[in-house]
């Protein structure tokens, strides 16, 4: 499983949501709203070294591709030097079986009532 402390970002037009997670199954936090402003990107990245000093591991960003609205968000953070992997929600099943993607789906709505925030944690 993923032994790697992670922001995840469920991304939106102007205001987004975030949670921070020492691992897996380990949040730091209940999911959070922020704004696109470079204030409160600061102070996400502020969270983020925080995260960093406590784990001693450098977090990843996991966030949706969602074209335009997430492209400053990763660009912000991969300026910081920090890893932002890209995914596409739609692509990322496309090599799996359907079988795999049925129960990978399942277990997806049911992590994300669980923690109201982004699914792409789960599919890393």
């Amino acid at each position: 499983m993923i032994d790697v402390p992670v922001l995840s970002i469920d991304v939106s037009k102007s205001k987004s949501v975030a949670a921070l997670f020492k691992s897996y199954h380990e949040s730091v936090n209940k999911p959070f709203p922020f704004y696109h402003t470079p204030k409160d990107m600061s102070r996400l990245k502020d969270r983020l070294c925080q995260l960093e000093l406590e784990t001693g591991k450098k977090p990843h960003i996991m966030l949706e591709a969602t074209g335009n609205y997430s492209k400053p968000i990763s660009a912000y953070f991969e300026e910081a030097g920090y890893h932002v992997p890209k995914h596409q929600p739609h692509t990322d099943f496309v090599n799996t079986p359907f079988s795999e993607v049925s129960a990978s789906k399942k277990y997806l709505q049911i992590r994300l009532r669980r923690i109201t925030c982004s699914k792409i944690i789960i599919i890393t």
